[in-house]
């Protein structure tokens, strides 16, 4: 079982029994700065979320919805965030670097100032998203869709 904190430490593990129940964690702030490492939130419904310094540091996303979050700040390091949904998300300052974001949405998502170090965006559709001042070293974005 994967134990979730929050910033003041914590234990948040009523907010771990479905999608629905963390989702509604998130939406009232409970989950600011969670310690999210090695969660399995796959296919999570996380729109809207707060989850601003959150650290999910080699969490599965994969398939999640994480439209319109805001994962300022958040340290989403080696996670899996393949076909993900972030359009629209929030990840200015964010650090996604080894990150999988293979097929992701991220339509409109803000990756200003983020580190993305050696992630992976191969058929990721970036339309319309922000990149300024954005760590990309060795990132791959082959098949990547911009514009």
């Amino acid at each position: 079982m994967t134990i979730i904190k929050n910033t003041n430490d914590q234990t948040l593990l009523d907010c771990f029994a479905d999608d629905q129940d963390l989702l509604e964690c998130a939406h009232r702030g409970e989950l600011i700065g969670a310690d999210l490492r090695d969660a399995n939130l796959y296919d999570f419904d996380l729109r809207s979320a707060d989850l601003r310094r959150a650290v999910m540091t080699d969490a599965i996303l994969v398939l999640a919805d994480l439209s319109g979050a805001n994962l300022e700040q958040a340290d989403l390091s080696h996670a899996n965030l393949a076909s993900a949904n972030l359009t629209g998300a929030k990840l200015k300052r964010a650090n996604l670097s080894f990150a999988d974001l293979s097929s992701a949405d991220l339509r409109g998502a803000d990756l200003s100032y983020a580190n993305l170090t050696c992630a992976n965006f191969r058929g990721a559709n970036l339309r319309g998203a922000t990149f300024g001042s954005t760590i990309t070293d060795g990132a791959d974005f082959r098949g990547a869709i911009f514009g």
